[in-house]
Parts: structure tokens; sequence; C-alpha cells
């Protein structure tokens, strides 16, 4: 309370050997502005257990600078509901390398809005198995640019409850070749009046 941060200039970082984490408890934030991104060298992922997400607020995009992917180990997927979409502004794809394609249960749909369609460069089909029709909520017909027939290969003519006619406008006749005889089971007369 008397010497405030200006103890770690005395005793150095062995305040931390001698208080442990609870040193965040009495020099709250100010220990950070003393000992910059380094307190995760002393503290390692204790600090995030005392201060919580909230560390992030303190020290920002630096923490990232300082750990690289690595900041994934310490904060784990959390660290991503805290930063969201600036995580991918600083780590770029290397998130996904990092996450793989969990990336997705935890950005759910807001990945796609960052990375665009580029996220299917990297997961590939398997985007849809993780987020599900709701992909489409997202792109919309469009996905059909991106992902081609290979989104019919992994939805199956049940692709058709989800894009409805627009996949006929979108692929046309080529859906055909997709599908086969199976689009009239699928859509029934009702391709008659679009073909």
């Amino acid at each position: 309370d008397v010497l405030g941060s200006y103890i770690i200039d005395v005793l150095g970082f062995s305040i931390v050997d001698v208080l442990g984490p609870s040193i965040i408890d009495v020099l709250d934030p100010s220990i950070i502005d003393v000992l910059g991104p380094s307190i995760i060298d002393v503290l390692d992922p204790s600090i995030v257990d005392v201060l919580g997400p909230s560390i992030i607020d303190v020290l920002d995009p630096s923490i990232i600078d300082e750990l690289g992917p690595s900041i994934i180990d310490v904060l784990g997927p959390s660290i991503i509901n805290v930063l969201c979409p600036p995580i991918i502004d600083v780590l770029g794809f290397s998130i996904i390398d990092v996450l793989g394609p969990s990336i997705v249960d935890v950005l759910d749909p807001s990945i796609i809005d960052v990375l665009g369609p580029s996220i299917i460069d990297v997961l590939g089909p398997s985007i849809i198995d993780v987020l599900g029709p709701s992909i489409i909520d997202v792109q919309g017909p469009s996905i059909i640019d991106v992902l081609d027939p290979s989104i019919i290969d992994v939805q199956g003519p049940s692709i058709i409850d989800v894009l409805d006619p627009s996949i006929i406008d979108v692929l046309g006749f080529s859906i055909i070749d997709v599908l086969g005889i199976s689009i009239i089971d699928v859509l029934g007369s009702y391709i008659i009046d679009v073909l």
C-alpha cells in the first residue's frame, strides 16, 4: 500500500515468488503496466485464473504479439469470446491452424463474416458438418459459388429443403448432373414449373 507498484522495482520478480497470483489482488492492473506482457512469463496461466477474460482489456493485442498462437494454450477457446473478430485480424489464418475446425464451434457464423468464403478453402465441405444449414443463412445462395456441387455431396438432397428453388437458379440444369433423377423425388412436379 505504501510502495505501490514501486515495490516491483525494489523486489523485482521475487515478489511474485512470494505473493504468487495474489499479487494481482494487491497491485491490480498496475502490475501489468510495470511488467508488461512479460507478466505472462511470471504468472503464466494463473494470471488468467485471477483476472479472467478481462486480461485482454488490460493487455489487449499486445498479449498476442507476445505469446502468438500459444495464447490459445493459455486462454483456451474462450479468448475468442473475448476478442472475437479482432483475434483474426491479429493471428489471421494461423488461428485455424491452432484451433482447427473447432474454431467454428467457437465463432459460429461470425467467422464467415470476418474471413469470408476463404474459410471454405481451409475447412472445405466439412464446414457444413460443423455449421449445418446455418452457413447458408449467412452466405445465402452464394454458398453454391463457393462449394459448388460439393455442398450437395455433403448435404445430399436435403439441400433443397434449405435452398429451395434458389439452388436451381444458381446451378441450373447442372443440378441434374449432381442429383440425377433423384431431384424429382425431392422437388416432385415442381421441377417442371422451374425447368
